[in-house]
C-alpha cells in the first residue's frame, strides 16, 4: 500500500480516483472493482451463527499476510481504557497450503458493537456521494482506499457456532470467561498420566472427555493454539559429533575467583573436579525425581562459560573466567536415550531457580524443541521466558537449534522465539574464490526462523567444529578431566554470548545496553550477500570503537531526541532493544509498543527560525526541530534531510516490519572531511515511539530501552569526543583497555 491520498466523487455512478501520481486508472475498472468488493463486504458482515460467551460475540478474522497494521484491521470499539476493553483476544500466525502467510485474528465483542460496526460500514458502503459522508466518514475513505484498507486483505471469516457452557466444563475451578479469555489454556494433560502428574500441577485446571476436547479444537481453536498437547515435551540437547578424549589437566589463569556470579546455567548434570569447582558456586537438581544424571553436555557447556580462554587458546576472547550456578534439569532415559525433561518440569524448574536467584541476571539456555515449521507464532515457552525476564529483570542466551539440514529457513527452537532473549546461531568460516581472505556465512546445521514477521536469531558465534582462522573449535571438558574436541552447534556458540553479556554487565552496563552492544557490534557482511538477520560476533573485533549508551524510558508518542556531536566519524553502528512483558489478552501482539530510531539534522538557532515561521505561516504548528525541518522542506522546498546530513543508509531494521525488539542501523558519511560537525546545524538521535493499540493503560506505560552507538574513525579525537558528549549519554572509549587491565591483574 502507497501513502497517496485517494478521493472518491460520484458521477453518473462511477467513482473516480484522483491524486494518484501514475495517473487514472481505468474508471470501468475501479466502478468494477468498488461493485464487487461491496457486495463482497456485505455479504461479509451478515451476522449469523456466531459463539456466544456470556452475551459476547466470539469469531475471528482471516487476513493476507502477516504483519496486519492496526488501520487495515477491525475495529469494534472507539473508547477503550484497559487491556479488558480491547476487542481482540488473539493473534495467529500460519501459513496455507501453498505457503503463503496469513494472520488469523479472534474478537470477543457484544452484539451491540458489533451491529452498530455493521451500521456504519453499511451507511458508508451505501452513500450515493461523498458528499453525504460525515467528517468521520471522510477521513477514512481520503486517507487509504477503503478497500484496501478493509476488503482486500481479508480471506474468509470463521463463524464459530455455539457451544454449551455446561458441555465443555466437567469441573469448573474458575469461570469460563477468565479461563479461556483472558489465560487461555497452558498446558493439556492426557487423563492417562494423570497419576504421574504432581497434584499442584493440575489446579485450576478444566477435565474434558475425549467428545469435548474434540469439540475445544474444532470450535474454539484459538483457545489451545501454541499450547503443549502432551504432559512430556520433549527438549533435546543439541547432538555433538563423536567426541575425542584427551586428557590433559586444565589450570585456570586465575584459580581463585573473587566476584559473585551473576550467570546460571540451566542444563544437564556436571561433575567437573580441579580449578573448575572453585568457580561452581552451587550445583542444584531441579527435580529430585529425575532419571539418571547425564553429564558431557552439561560439562561442555559449563566449562565453556568458565574458561573459554584456556580450554581455547586459539579463539580466546579475553573475557576471563566466570563464576556460575548451576542448575541440573535434563536427564538420561535409559530406555530411550534422550537426555530431556518434560515440558512442565522446565515451566515449573525455569521460575524456580530465577525466582530464587535475583542476583542471576544471565542465564544460558543450551537446549531447545523444534518448533512447528508450519508456524510464525511464538511459542509458550518463548512467551514464559519474556515473563520471567521482564519480571525478574534478567536475560536468556538461547542456542536457536541445529535443525536447518532438515527445516531450512523455518528451522529455530523454542524457547529461541523469545522476544526478550538474546537468540545464538552458529557462523562457519568460508573462503572466497578469489582471494585468500577468510569470510563467514551461517553453520550449515545453524537454525533460522520467522517469528511473525520478524527472524532469529540477532546474533551468532563460532560453534564449531571451526574457529574464524580454520582452528580446531570447540573444546571443552566433556567428563572429569577428559577434553572434548570437534564439538559443533548451537549449545556451544551460545555460552561464548553468554560470557560476552556477563562481561558487559560486569562492567556497568545494563542487560537492554549490553543486549544492544552485542547486536550493534555484530558484523554483517556473509560470503555471498549482506544479511538483514545475520550478524556474527568475531572475537579479535569487538572493541574497536569508541562508544555512547544509554538506558532510559520512553512514555509518549512524540520523538525524543538527543544531541550529540560527530567529530571525524567515518561510521556509526546503533542498536536499540527494548522490553516487552507478556499479556494472554493481546494474543501474539503483546510487543504493543515500537521504537525506532534514526540520526537527524535541525538548524541550530531553530527556536528564532520557529518564532519567524509562526509569522510567515500563521496557525502552523512547529514544535519540534523536526517537525520544523520538515516544514521547511514542505514550505520552502529548501530543506533535503539526506544531502543536509550527507549521509546513506548501509542498513535498516535489524529484522523486517514492527514491534521486534531489537534493532540495527549503520551509517556511513560521505562528506569529504568524515566530521559532522557545523555552527549552523545541530545533530540528533531521534527515538520515536508507536503504539499498537490506542489503550490509556498501554500508552501511558512507559518503555524501558538500552541504546548503544558505536563511532569509527582514524581521526577521532577521544578526549574531544568525550567533553562534547560527556553530558549527554555515557561515554566509554575503547573497552579493550577495560580488558587488557583485567588480564594483567
Amino acid at each position: 500500500m502507497n501513502n497517496e491520498t485517494y478521493v472518491f466523487s460520484l458521477k453518473n455512478d462511477v467513482y473516480e480516483k484522483f491524486g494518484n501520481k501514475r495517473g487514472l486508472e481505468n474508471i470501468d475498472k475501479i466502478e468494477s472493482k468498488w461493485k464487487n468488493a461491496r457486495n463482497k463486504m456485505l455479504d461479509f458482515l451478515k451476522y449469523e451463527g456466531f459463539h456466544k460467551i456470556e452475551d459476547s460475540l466470539i469469531f475471528s478474522i482471516e487476513y493476507v499476510g502477516v504483519a496486519v497494521a492496526k488501520t487495515n484491521r477491525f475495529k469494534f470499539r472507539n473508547k477503550m481504557k484497559s487491556i479488558k476493553d480491547l476487542d481482540q483476544i488473539d493473534i495467529f500466525y500460519t501459513y496455507d497450503i501453498n505457503k503463503i502467510r496469513k494472520v488469523i485474528i479472534t474478537y470477543k465483542i457484544t452484539q451491540k458493537e458489533y451491529s452498530d460496526f455493521l451500521n456504519i460500514v453499511k451507511k458508508i458502503l451505501d452513500k450515493k456521494s461523498v458528499d453525504l459522508l460525515s467528517s468521520n466518514e471522510k477521513r477514512i475513505v481520503n486517507n487509504f482506499s477503503f478497500l484496501d484498507r478493509f476488503v482486500s486483505p481479508i480471506i474468509n471469516q470463521n463463524k464459530i457456532e455455539y457451544v454449551d457452557k455446561n458441555e465443555l466444563l466437567l469441573v469448573e475451578t474458575t469461570s469460563l470467561t477468565d479461563s479461556l479469555v483472558e489465560n487461555k489454556i497452558r498446558t493439556i494433560f492426557s487423563t492417562n498420566e494423570l497419576q504421574s502428574i504432581k497434584f499442584n500441577k493440575i489446579l485450576n485446571s478444566i477435565i474434558l472427555n475425549g467428545e469435548q476436547y474434540r469439540k475445544l479444537i474444532i470450535e474454539l481453536p484459538w483457545i489451545i493454539r501454541n499450547t503443549s498437547l502432551y504432559s512430556k515435551a520433549t527438549l533435546i540437547i543439541d547432538k555433538e559429533e563423536e567426541l575425542l578424549n584427551i586428557d590433559q589437566k586444565i589450570e585456570l589463569r586465575n584459580p581463585e575467583p573473587f566476584d559473585e556470579p551473576i550467570i546460571g546455567v540451566i542444563d544437564s548434570g556436571i561433575n567437573l573436579s580441579g580449578d573448575f569447582k572453585k568457580y561452581i558456586e552451587s550445583s542444584e537438581r531441579i527435580d529430585e525425581g529425575m532419571n539418571e544424571s547425564y553429564f558431557e553436555h552439561g560439562n561442555v557447556v559449563t566449562s565453556i562459560i568458565i574458561a573459554n580462554d584456556e580450554l581455547n587458546p586459539y579463539a580466546k576472547d579475553g573475557l576471563g573466567n566466570f563464576k556460575i550456578r548451576h542448575f541440573e534439569l535434563l536427564a538420561l532415559n535409559k530406555f530411550t536415550g534422550e537426555v530431556s525433561c518434560s515440558y512442565n518440569d522446565l515451566i515449573s524448574g525455569l521460575e524456580k531457580a530465577v525466582s530464587n536467584y535475583n542476583n542471576i541476571k544471565v542465564w544460558n539456555l543450551s537446549l531447545g524443541i523444534l518448533k512447528n515449521p508450519w508456524t510464525l507464532n511464538i511459542s509458550k515457552l518463548g512467551i514464559f521466558l519474556d515473563y520471567l525476564s521482564s519480571k525478574y529483570n534478567c536475560i536468556f542466551v538461547v542456542a536457536a537449534g541445529n535443525d536447518r539440514y532438515l527445516f531450512g529457513n523455518e528451522s529455530l527452537n523454542s524457547p529461541g522465539d523469545s522476544y526478550n532473549s538474546l537468540t545464538v546461531g552458529s557462523v562457519s568460516p568460508v573462503m572466497k574464490t578469489k582471494s585468500t581472505d577468510i569470510q563467514y556465512n551461517y553453520s550449515d546445521y545453524s537454525s533460522i526462523g520467522r517469528i511473525g514477521n520478524y527472524i532469529k536469531p540477532e546474533v551468532s558465534h563460532f560453534g564449531g567444529p571451526q574457529n574464524y582462522d580454520f582452528s580446531s573449535l570447540l573444546t571443552g571438558i566433556k567428563n572429569l578431566e577428559e577434553l572434548g574436541h570437534n564439538l559443533k552447534g548451537t549449545s556451544f556458540s551460545t555460552p561464548r554470548i553468554t560470557r560476552l553479556l556477563a562481561f558487559l554487565i560486569k562492567n556497568n552496563y545494563s542487560i537492554l545496553e549490553a543486549k544492544a552492544k552485542i547486536i550493534s557490534i555484530a558484523l554483517r557482511e556473509t560470503a555471498t550477500k549482506r544479511s538483514s538477520h545475520f550478524g556474527y560476533i568475531h572475537p579479535n573485533k569487538m572493541f574497536n570503537q569508541i562508544e555512547l549508551k544509554s538506558t532510559n524510558q520512553i512514555f509518549e508518542n512524540k520523538p525524543v531526541y538527543v544531541k550529540i556531536n560527530f567529530p571525524n566519524i567515518e561510521k556509526i553502528t546503533m542498536a536499540i532493544c527494548y522490553e516487552v512483558t507478556p499479556n494472554p489478552m493481546l494474543g501474539q501482539n503483546y510487543s504493543t509498543s515500537d521504537l525506532d530510531f534514526k540520526i537527524v539534522k535541525f538548524p541550530l538557532k531553530w527556536k528564532e527560525l520557529y518564532q519567524e515561521s509562526e509569522l510567515n505561516f500563521p496557525g502552523k504548528k512547529l514544535n519540534t526541530p523536526a517537525s520544523f525541518v520538515k516544514s521547511c522542506e514542505d514550505e520552502k522546498g529548501k530543506v533535503s534531510l539526506n544531502s543536509i546530513i550527507k549521509y546513506k543508509t548501509e542498513e535498516n531494521n535489524l529484522q523486517e516490519g514492527k514491534f521486534f525488539t531489537s534493532k540495527r542501523k549503520s551509517y556511513n558519511f560521505l562528506n569529504e572531511t568524515n566530521q559532522l560537525q557545523d555552527d549552523n546545524w545541530v545533530y540528533a538521535i531521534q527515538i520515536k515511539r508507536t503504539n499498537l493499540f490506542d489503550i490509556d493503560e498501554l500508552i501511558n506505560r512507559p518503555v524501558k530501552f538500552g541504546l548503544v552507538l558505536n563511532f569509527i574513525g582514524k581521526s577521532i579525537n577521544n578526549d574531544l569526543f568525550q567533553k562534547s558528549n560527556s553530558k549527554i549519554l555515557d561515554v566509554n572509549v575503547n573497552i579493550l583497555t577495560t580488558i587488557e587491565i583485567e588480564q594483567e591483574i
